[in-house]
């Protein structure tokens, strides 16, 4: 049996990915896991972690081809190629820092709501 995920981080992941998502639509990155990160947004904004975490895990990170393999143009007059790649990077990384809070593993098992008390 798997564990449950946790929701006790919504509070970062979604701005986290709401920052990202403006992010790219501000540069124009025409991916198509930008409606998997809406998806997720959508997800976060109902509570519903599972099918956030789903989203998330819908988006490919983490090489060639990967949607974090891109280098955003600059759009606006003070940035350049390096500043977009690395708020893009950082942006990046934040949010998968984020929604991998809800991801329990062996050791780091997510929190459980008591069920006398409601909380965590």
């Amino acid at each position: 049996m798997s564990e449950p995920m946790t929701d006790v981080h919504i509070h970062v992941q979604l701005p986290a990915a709401r920052a990202l998502l403006k992010f790219c639509v501000d540069h124009r990155y025409g991916s198509r896991h930008l409606e998997d990160i809406r998806r997720c947004i959508a997800a976060l904004e109902a509570r519903d972690i599972q099918a956030a975490v789903k989203a998330f895990q819908a988006v490919p990170l983490g090489g060639n081809g990967c949607f974090n393999d891109w280098y955003p143009p600059a759009v606006f007059e003070h940035e350049d190629r390096e500043y977009g790649a690395s708020v893009f990077e950082a942006l990046i990384s934040n949010w998968s820092l984020m929604m991998g809070l809800s991801v329990p593993t062996r050791s780091n098992p997510a929190p459980q709501r008591t069920p006398a008390s409601g909380r965590r």
